[in-house]
């Protein structure tokens, strides 16, 4: 699936194009029962729709960080010798998320796995970025005339659209970023579209508009990108 996102995930963005991604990672710390850092535990990140892992591995100061994380669902495993085996479900990363989740883990003494779920959003505190996302549900059953994604943007808070956004026939691609983002210049977003630059032009055109059921999220940043 697709990811847009515009700053203000095709990814859209508002204000002067700027480097982005629109792949998430996951950090926290590892620290025992007595708060004592755990270094060594070995941190797995599973896609749940491809079953595709990353790892990473507590530093002395318990820090794990694994990054490149495709937006999606995830189960998230800690593994560490001595200790109980965690698995935490229901993880869910979206366009660019630096998502915190730390992990507090009990001396095993028998062979034993501590599984979570039901777990709260998961934390933020590294960015500072403002925006909206919409996720696949919403796209998919959204009223767009022409199926035209890029009609999203008028949905979304702080945001004043041209009259041929979002209308692939009558206007064409090209004047899909005539649009402004909490108060930026009109066709000066910059779109992006499984995180590569998706415009072209001295103002900044939009080059190709997938399909409306095709795209997973749909993310608008409108500071801090």
């Amino acid at each position: 699936m697709r990811t847009i996102r515009i700053p203000a995930v095709f990814l859209l963005l508002g204000g002067a194009a700027v480097a982005q991604t629109f792949t998430a990672r996951i950090s926290g710390v590892v620290k025992d029962a007595s708060d004592a850092v755990v270094p060594g535990a070995v941190v797995t990140a599973t896609q749940v729709g491809t079953n595709a892992k990353r790892s990473a591995t507590s530093s002395a100061s318990g820090v794990y960080n694994i990054l490149s994380l495709l937006p999606g669902q995830y189960e998230v495993t800690l593994e560490a010798q001595g200790f109980q085996t965690q698995v935490r479900r229901d993880v869910r990363l979206e366009i660019n998320q630096a998502a915190t989740l730390d992990f507090t883990i009990s001396v095993a003494k028998v062979a034993t796995t501590m599984d979570v779920t039901a777990e709260l959003p998961l934390l933020q505190s590294e960015t500072s970025g403002v925006g909206t996302t919409l996720e696949r549900k919403l796209i998919e059953q959204f009223p767009l005339a022409q199926r035209d994604v890029m009609g999203l943007v008028r949905s979304l808070p702080g945001v004043i659209a041209g009259g041929q956004v979002g209308d692939s026939r009558g206007g064409r691609n090209v004047f899909d970023s005539t649009f402004s983002v909490a108060g930026g210049r009109s066709s000066t977003n910059e779109v992006l579209l499984d995180g590569a630059a998706n415009t072209i032009g001295d103002f900044n055109g939009v080059v190709i508009v997938p399909p409306q059921d095709s795209v997973q999220e749909f993310r608008v940043e409108t500071s801090s990108y």
